[in-house]
């Protein structure tokens, strides 16, 4: 965006966490690193990519990669999320889709140590000189909106 006629406003950050149920976990246990996961039953979300790996930042710097074989594959991020809470494996999703679970307790937070950094949340617009006054509007009334909010807050 350097070259660019465009501006971005950051409004928070998302991360990619994974999650199962206490009872999936009590079951087969809980991961300790990346490499465990070819261990574990896998929710796959298509929507993030349907690799046969998933790929982790390492507590040291550099990155981790795991191989997944997914017992399932869903084309919904909700369908992802309520097998993972139905005790059917593992889950990897972005941290605003888990969090309502994660604090009701139906899914647990698991290798948090080995997440990614997080993902910018950014609403991107044209220069103030080239920008529509209802453009304006929005972005006046969406910024502080997005910004409130604790999912992008937590990342």
């Amino acid at each position: 965006m350097a070259e660019s006629t465009l501006v971005a406003r950051r409004v928070g950050q998302l991360r990619r966490v994974l999650a199962a149920s206490p009872g999936y976990l009590a079951r087969h246990g809980t991961p300790a690193a990346p490499p465990d996961l070819a261990m574990h039953e896998t929710v796959l979300f298509a929507g993030l990519g349907a690799a046969p790996e998933w790929r982790f930042a390492a507590p040291g710097g550099g990155e981790v990669t795991a191989r997944i074989a997914p017992r399932f594959l869903v084309t919904g991020a909700e369908a992802a999320v309520a097998a993972a809470c139905a005790g059917r494996g593992i889950v990897r999703a972005l941290s605003y889709r888990v969090a309502e679970e994660i604090a009701d307790g139906r899914l647990v937070r698991v290798l948090g140590d080995f997440e990614p950094p997080p993902v910018p949340v950014q609403l991107v617009f044209p220069t103030a000189r080239l920008m529509a006054p209802r453009l304006r509007a929005f972005l006046d009334m969406a910024a502080p909106r997005l910004m409130a909010l604790d999912v992008l807050r937590e990342g």
